[in-house]
């Protein structure tokens, strides 16, 4: 095709589906940082035509390992791999990488593994010299403290705004203003009230521009030390508009009814692919504060707003409600489940409601949102 000349790769011999994957060496963007920033790994990862966008089918994790301990043992940590698509405003070839933010000073040692149905392959390990942090840290959240605290133990009062993330698909220049004037007020934390949306033309697939886009809002954020809640999923999206959603059968997805979006095996499976990509492409960013898994989730559909005890419902409506809220809090458990064993970095986990829980507060937890 004279119009679009690239690059590409021959296999000449036996077929490729029955070997191993192959990797390249593992480059670091930077060899020595400070304690608290993020490193950026990316490699090569050749698997056989395995799509690398969905874990099961080609699992490329990143080792990594602390610097040794006053008990003389080494810990290692293992980070999934995202892969990396180039934006359209900068074309290139994509490759896998990781994001690592190292707690303490010192010594670490980085390799990456690749594993696929065909066999598995380990990397050399690679230096990564750390020096002591100069920023705050993290927010985090102490046993037995009712308070959020950063890294250096400083106690984090999160006062902010919540911005819609809608403006910022094309230019992220309205965002950075908003910081800048934000924190110039003493603000410290923002909501994202429309998520930029990085799986949306089809299911398990990611968005270039936008995934690019959330790496800029995210760095903005940090450059002034502002902490965002970012919006995984938002019941608006599966109930008023499904018909754009990637996981509806209009868009070729799974789903035929907003209910099924909680139930669904294979919906299930697509979100927790999201999770584990947003977890290994942003998670290593000290400015996310937490990941809100839905946007009010009781919006989903009237049923989750029902009051189950209201004696104006018949027993099939009242126990149909029952089944509504049991569904959501067993899908918010299994999802921040995962996503906990994919962030390595121990962010928040949330879920947003417009329910009036004061309401609710007396009742067994089994019957709350």
């Amino acid at each position: 095709d004279s119009g679009n000349i690239g690059s590409f790769v021959l296999y000449i011999g036996a077929g490729a589906d029955e070997a191993p994957p192959e990797i390249s060496t593992v480059t670091l963007n930077k060899s020595r940082i400070v304690a608290r920033d993020f490193v950026e790994g990316s490699l090569r990862v050749y698997a056989s035509g395995a799509n690398p966008f969905i874990l099961s089918e080609v699992a490329v994790v990143a080792e990594v390992a602390y610097p040794r301990g006053p008990d003389g043992e080494v810990s290692l940590k293992r980070l999934p791999c995202f892969f990396w698509e180039s934006p359209s405003r900068s074309p290139a070839e994509g490759e896998f990488r990781f994001r690592f933010a190292p707690p303490i000073e010192g010594v670490y040692g980085v390799r990456v593994a690749a594993v696929t149905a065909a066999g598995q392959t380990r990397g050399d390990a690679i230096p990564l010299r750390v020096d002591a942090p100069v920023s705050a840290g993290f927010v985090r959240v102490r046993r037995g403290e009712r308070q959020l605290r950063l890294d250096n133990g400083d106690v984090f009062l999160p006062v902010g705004a919540t911005f819609s993330a809608k403006t910022t698909t094309q230019n992220a220049e309205p965002l950075r203003v908003f910081f800048r004037e934000l924190a110039r007020a003493g603000g410290n934390a923002a909501r994202t009230q429309q998520m930029i949306a990085v799986e949306r033309a089809r299911a398990g697939r990611f968005d270039a521009d936008a995934a690019d886009m959330l790496d800029q809002v995210l760095r903005a954020a940090q450059a002034r030390e502002i902490y965002l809640i970012l919006t995984v999923e938002q019941a608006a999206a599966i109930s008023q508009n499904s018909a754009r959603h990637p996981y509806f059968r209009e868009m070729n997805g799974p789903l035929a009814a907003t209910p099924e979006f909680f139930r669904n095996v294979a919906v299930k499976k697509f979100f927790q692919n999201r999770l584990t990509y947003l977890a290994a492409r942003y998670g290593a960013f000290r400015s996310l504060l937490a990941w809100e898994l839905m946007d009010t989730i009781d919006d989903c559909w009237p049923t989750l707003k029902n009051d189950p005890d209201d004696r104006c419902l018949s027993v099939n409506e009242a126990d149909l409600c029952r089944r509504a809220r049991r569904d959501a809090q067993e899908w918010a458990d299994e999802m921040a489940l995962s996503l906990r064993g994919m962030d390595q970095h121990r962010h928040l986990i949330c879920v947003s409601t417009g329910a009036d829980l004061e309401v609710d507060a007396e009742r067994p937890r089994s019957d709350r949102l």
